[in-house]
């Protein structure tokens, strides 16, 4: 997307949404928001993201133009922290896209743009990859989260009381630092790396198992500061057993700094492996950079949202 329209859509926001106001976001609304009704809640604007959506605002709902991703974008530049996030239908109904809202890669995306605490809408039983995350449920007052109950969020599943509504609070978790022989370090962070991204000289996440059209979706996600030409796909540069080509990289380029999200996990288990017991063991990433005797990276720093991801090196 050219840039004048992302200051256009970021200006339309800022300009509609007064700083403190209560906002919710709800990815992948589908075409028919005029069957919403917001009326009861304690949010001030629900912005409905839908790329074959007239741009428009009526009561409390704000359509957006735009896919989730870039819809993401436009919240995070213009400053807004999220109340409240609904998951319908998780995007595999309204709304189109290329993922699940729901999904461990989104959540990621969206931790960033949430207040400390929120509330999560799904009529998607069972299926919150968002527990996976650093959060955790704040045990509900019943006439508190009954008011989620009481409007209508869907053209498809209207039956409320199925619904799964909780309140979340955020877990702030220290990093643990492994300080290596060669001087260098491993930092391990239980949150989204696009929290730090202005720390980090290099971003490498899975990319390149995507399909063309979620590649160009996640792109368009990278805020102003978020910087394209530093971000690179994981795969690429590594696999279950070596860092050595991502070390190269970031030697000849000479970054400082750089973040990994899990990687041999992610092509090589599956989530039943975590429930089996079966931890994959990171331990080569320290070995391999315990040798490393170039002088870039100084720093690798390792994000995961899942509580079993790098698990095996915080038990060093």
């Amino acid at each position: 997307m050219e840039k004048k329209e992302i200051i256009r859509q970021v200006k339309r926001l800022k300009t509609i949404i007064p700083a403190g106001a209560k906002v919710a976001f709800y990815p992948s609304a589908g075409i028919r928001s005029a069957d919403f009704n917001f009326s009861t809640l304690p949010l001030d604007f629900v912005i409905c993201s839908d790329y074959n959506v007239k741009e428009q605002q009526k009561g409390k709902v704000i359509t957006v133009k735009a896919d989730n991703n870039l819809c993401l974008r436009f919240i995070i530049e213009s400053g807004i922290k999220l109340d409240a996030f609904f998951s319908i239908q998780d995007g595999a109904i309204e709304g189109g896209n290329y993922e699940f809202v729901n999904s461990i890669g989104f959540i990621g995306r969206l931790l960033p743009a949430l207040k400390d605490n929120f509330v999560l809408v799904s009529n998607i039983k069972n299926y919150f990859d968002i527990n996976k995350g650093p959060v955790k449920i704040v045990k509900p007052e019943p006439e508190y989260l009954s008011i989620y109950r009481q409007d209508i969020y869907s053209g498809y599943k209207r039956d409320i009381s199925k619904y799964e509504i909780y309140e979340y609070k955020r877990i702030y978790y220290n990093p643990k630092t492994i300080l290596l022989k060669n001087s260098k370090k491993v930092i391990i962070h239980r949150k989204s790396i696009w929290q730090d991204q202005n720390e980090l000289d290099a971003i490498f996440k899975g990319i390149k198992q995507y399909t063309e059209s979620l590649k160009e979706s996640i792109k368009n996600y990278w805020p102003e500061n978020f910087k394209e030409d530093k971000v690179f796909d994981v795969f690429t540069y590594t696999d279950s057993t070596t860092i050595k080509p991502l070390l190269k990289f970031a030697n000849k380029r000479g970054f400082i700094k750089v973040g990994l999200v899990p990687f041999a996990a992610g092509r090589n288990m599956h989530s039943a492996d975590y429930d089996r017991g079966k931890i994959r063991d990171y331990s080569f990433i320290i070995d391999e950079f315990s040798n490393w005797q170039e002088e870039y990276p100084k720093e690798i720093h390792l994000y995961h949202l899942d509580k079993h991801d790098f698990e095996s090196l915080y038990n060093l």
